[in-house]
């Protein structure tokens, strides 16, 4: 029976080390590569219609009828208070015009 040798460890690890830099290089070419987008996107708003930031006061009662009310529907379902009220607005928009 033959006796082999401790096998020589250093050169594992350098060849381990060898191929994760091979492995980062590639990836970090891929990344810098960059990709499109399938739809065009414009991050600008029209000028005609420019969004405008408020403060709404609400009485805790009222605060306190509208989370009652959020916590009837599915919590999947469920709309943050910002766009309830937003909601509710357009909803109101909708019904006077």
């Amino acid at each position: 029976m033959a006796i082999s040798g401790v096998p020589n460890k250093k050169k594992s690890v350098i060849n381990e080390e060898a191929e994760s830099q091979q492995v980062e290089k590639k990836i970090q070419e891929w990344i810098k590569r960059g990709g499109s987008t399938t739809n065009e996107v414009s991050l600008e708003q029209p000028e005609q219609d420019p969004l405008k930031a408020m403060n709404i006061k609400l009485y805790q009662s009222e605060l306190e009828k509208i989370k009652d009310i959020r916590g009837r529907t599915l919590k999947r379902d469920r709309l943050s208070i910002h766009d309830w009220i937003l909601q509710a607005i357009h909803e109101k928009i909708e019904k006077e015009f």
